[in-house]
C-alpha cells in the first residue's frame, strides 16, 4: 500500500494513491494481542515503517504498542469464531474500510496465499506471492496433483481435502473435513477429524499419508448392511509347491534293434518360476518346458542295456534320489516333490521303431507301488511315493449380508491406543486420574504415567462369551468318579478340564484389549 506522506484528508490521515483499491499487501509483525482476539501488527507495503508513523503524531513505539493510537494494529476480517492467526514474518492481506477515510478503527487482515500444502507450518512473505503478479520470479514448488492425469500419487491420496469438501486445516498434522454427497461410495453426509494423518512433517516432499492415525470419523451412509450369523463352508484345496528335483533320462539309440541301449539318466535341480509358476507341483507335465530353470546336480551313464535291464536302472535312480543317496555315496537333500520323464529328444521322436521301443521301455518305468501311470513320466510328491498333489479340506468362515435401501449412520474412533475417561468415575481397583490442567489438551507424559495405570482393558465381548460358555457346560455335564472326589478332567460332553486352562491362560490376549481402556 502507498501512502504518500503529502496527501491527506479532512481528518488528518493519508490517503492512498489509488483510492478504488481496497485490497493491499503486508507483513506481519507482530501476533501477541493481548486481548486474544486475533489482531496482529502489520507494516503494510510497500511502505517502510517510518512513513506509517508519520501518519500518527506522537506515537511510541514502547508506550502506545497495540493501543488506540498504534497504526500497524489490524482486526481480523473473519469471525472470531473461525479463529486463525498469522504467524510472524508472513504475508497477509489488509483491507480499510474506507480507503478515502484512513481510520486506523477499520483496518482489517485475511490471511494470504501459500505456494504450496507443504508450506503451511510457516511461509515468509516473499515466497507466499509466488502465485501473486508480484512473485512472478518465484520457482514453484512440485505441484500435489499430477499436471498431466490430474491424479494424487497413492501415497498422498487422502492427505488434502478434495475441491468438493469444506475443511479446516491445522499449520501441521491435524484437520477436520466436511464431506459432501458421494455417490460412487454411498455416502450423504460425512466428517472426519484426523491427528497424525502423513508422515513427519517435511516442507521440501510431498507428504505420505499414515494408516495409523488418529481419527474420529462421522458417516451417513445411503443403505444399510445387515449381516446374519457365521456360517461355515468347506472346499477343496490343492497343497501346491514348488518341485525341487527333476529326473530326465534318454536313450541316444532308440532305434537300436538288438536291445543294446545307450544313454544317461540326469538329476537336475529346479529354480522357482515365480512369474508363471510352471515349476509348480500341480503345473509340471511331460511337456512342459523349464529348460531354463534346470541346473545339473547328476550325471549316471549306462550302455547296452535291453529294456527290462534299463527300467531297472531308471527305477533304482529314481529311488535313490527319494532315498536321498546315489549309488555313488552322492547326498540328496531337500527332493520332493520331484518329477521324472524321458528327455525332449526321446519325447518327440517320430520315428516308428523308436516309438516302439521308447513306448515298451515307459511301460515298465514304475519307481512306487503308487505308481498308476504307464507312460514313463510322473510325479513323486513325498517319501512314501505318493504320486499326486495331495488336498485338504478348508474350513470357510462366512457371513450373509443382506442391503437394505434405507439410510444407516455410522460413528467411528481409531488410534493406536483409546481412553475413555469419566470424570465422575474412578477404577474401582484404582485411583482417580487428575484431570486438572489438561483444559488444553492432555500431554502423553500424562497418559503414559497416570492415566494408563489408572486405567483398564476393555474386555472383547465374543471372546468372553467363549470362556464362559465354555465353563457352564463344563460344570452342567462334569461327573465325579465317587462322592466327595473331585470331577473327573473330561465331561459327559467331551469339555476337557485342559480346554479350559488354556481358555484362562489366553484370556489376557484374546479377551482382554489393552489398548482399548477406561476407567
Amino acid at each position: 500500500m502507498a501512502i504518500p506522506g503529502n496527501i491527506k484528508n479532512n481528518s488528518g490521515n493519508e490517503l492512498p494513491l489509488n483510492f478504488r483499491q481496497i485490497v493491499y499487501g503486508g507483513k506481519v509483525s507482530d501476533t501477541d494481542d493481548p486481548y486474544m482476539l486475533g489482531r496482529i501488527r502489520v507494516v503494510p507495503e510497500p511502505e517502510n515503517y517510518t512513513n506509517k508513523l508519520r501518519a500518527v503524531p506522537n506515537f511510541d513505539e514502547d508506550k502506545d504498542k497495540w493501543k488506540e493510537k498504534d497504526p500497524f494494529v489490524f482486526l481480523p476480517l473473519l469471525p472470531y469464531f473461525l479463529y486463525q492467526v498469522p504467524k510472524e514474518g508472513e504475508y497477509v492481506h489488509v483491507i480499510y474500510t474506507n480507503p478515502g477515510n484512513m481510520d486506523l478503527k477499520s483496518q482489517f487482515y485475511i490471511q494470504g496465499p501459500f505456494s504450496s500444502p507443504t508450506q503451511i507450518e510457516l511461509e515468509d512473505e516473499a515466497s507466499a506471492k509466488t502465485f501473486l503478479s508480484s512473485g512472478t520470479r518465484n520457482k514453484k514448488l512440485t505441484p500435489i496433483r499430477d499436471e498431466k492425469t490430474g491424479k494424487v500419487d497413492s501415497k498422498t491420496e487422502g492427505v488434502y481435502p478434495e475441491p468438493q469438501d469444506i475443511a479446516i486445516l491445522s499449520r501441521s498434522n491435524s484437520d477436520i473435513i466436511l464431506k459432501g454427497y458421494d455417490d460412487i461410495q454411498g455416502v450423504d453426509g460425512e466428517i472426519l477429524l484426523r491427528a497424525g494423518k502423513h508422515d513427519k512433517f517435511n516442507s521440501k516432499k510431498i507428504p505420505v499419508s499414515k494408516t495409523n492415525r488418529a481419527f474420529i470419523q462421522l458417516s451417513n451412509y445411503q443403505t444399510s448392511v445387515q449381516y446374519g450369523n457365521v456360517d461355515t463352508k468347506y472346499t477343496i484345496v490343492n497343497e501346491d509347491t514348488q518341485t525341487k528335483k527333476l529326473i530326465e533320462y534318454e536313450v541316444f539309440n532308440p532305434e537300436n534293434q538288438f536291445s543294446a541301449f545307450t544313454g544317461q539318466i540326469i538329476l537336475y535341480t529346479l529354480e522357482p518360476d515365480e512369474v508363471s509358476g510352471t515349476t509348480m507341483a500341480g503345473s509340471i507335465r511331460n511337456n512342459t518346458d523349464v529348460d531354463s530353470f534346470k541346473r545339473i546336480q547328476h550325471i549316471e551313464q549306462f550302455k547296452s542295456l535291453n529294456t527290462i535291464q534299463l527300467a531297472a536302472l531308471i527305477n533304482k535312480f529314481i529311488k535313490n534320489v527319494m532315498e536321498g543317496r546315489m549309488e555313488n555315496g552322492l547326498l540328496i537333500n531337500n527332493q520332493f516333490p520331484l518329477f521324472y520323464r524321458a528327455n525332449k529328444q526321446n519325447r518327440d521322436s517320430s520315428n516308428v521303431v523308436q516309438f516302439v521301443n521308447l513306448v515298451a521301455l515307459y511301460g515298465l518305468i514304475k519307481p512306487t507301488e503308487f505308481t498308476t501311470n504307464m507312460r514313463g513320466f510322473g510325479l513323486v510328491y513325498n517319501k512314501k511315493g505318493k504320486d499326486n498333489v495331495p488336498t485338504k479340506i478348508k474350513k470357510n468362515l462366512f457371513r450373509n449380508k443382506r442391503v437394505e435401501n434405507k439410510e444407516n449412520t455410522v460413528g467411528i474412533m481409531g488410534a493406536n491406543q483409546l481412553y475413555l475417561l469419566s470424570h465422575d468415575t474412578v477404577n474401582p481397583s484404582k485411583s482417580k486420574i487428575n484431570l486438572n490442567n489438561t483444559i488444553y489438551g492432555i500431554d502423553q507424559a500424562k497418559v503414559v504415567d497416570e492415566i494408563q495405570p489408572k486405567t483398564s482393558s476393555v474386555v472383547r465381548g465374543e471372546e468372553l462369551m467363549t470362556l464362559i460358555e465354555l465353563i457352564v457346560r463344563y460344570l452342567a455335564t462334569h461327573v465325579h468318579p465317587l462322592p466327595g472326589m473331585p470331577p473327573v478332567p473330561v465331561s459327559s460332553d467331551g469339555t476337557q478340564v485342559s480346554d479350559l486352562l488354556k481358555e484362562l491362560f489366553d484370556a489376557s490376549t484374546k479377551i482382554l484389549n489393552k489398548n482399548i481402556r477406561i476407567n
